[in-house]
């Protein structure tokens, strides 16, 4: 912890996993992968966190296309829906980063929408 405390989570009957996410670089396919093996290794309700949630909502976004066949739109609304901000620009350019028509089609509508 930041202010010196030390949190027993494992006594809170918590399981810890931590993903070295410092931002954009760091949103590679290999921790959309360490988030979802984490995920799937829990039982129950699960807490996942970052100082202000936008990484949490970058991977999760991320995690939804590339691992759960969402459609761009849906997962960029999972993304914000778990505190996605800043790292928006990236998790589109990401999320658009495939050959399929359809898919350009969808990162199109949206960033209209955004009014990029």
């Amino acid at each position: 912890q930041k202010d010196g405390r030390k949190v027993n989570y494992h006594g809170l009957g918590l399981r810890f996993v931590r993903l070295p996410v410092k931002g954009a670089p760091d949103l590679t396919d290999a921790n959309v992968r360490a988030l979802d093996e984490a995920l799937a290794g829990s039982s129950g309700a699960t807490l996942v966190c970052c100082g202000s949630s936008n990484r949490v909502g970058a991977l999760m976004a991320l995690r939804a296309r590339q691992l759960q066949g969402k459609s761009p739109e849906e997962a960029l609304a999972i993304g914000k829906a778990c505190g996605l901000t800043k790292l928006e620009p990236q998790v589109m350019a990401d999320l658009s980063d495939v050959s399929d028509p359809e898919v350009q089609a969808a990162v199109g509508r949206m960033r209209g929408r955004m009014g990029q």
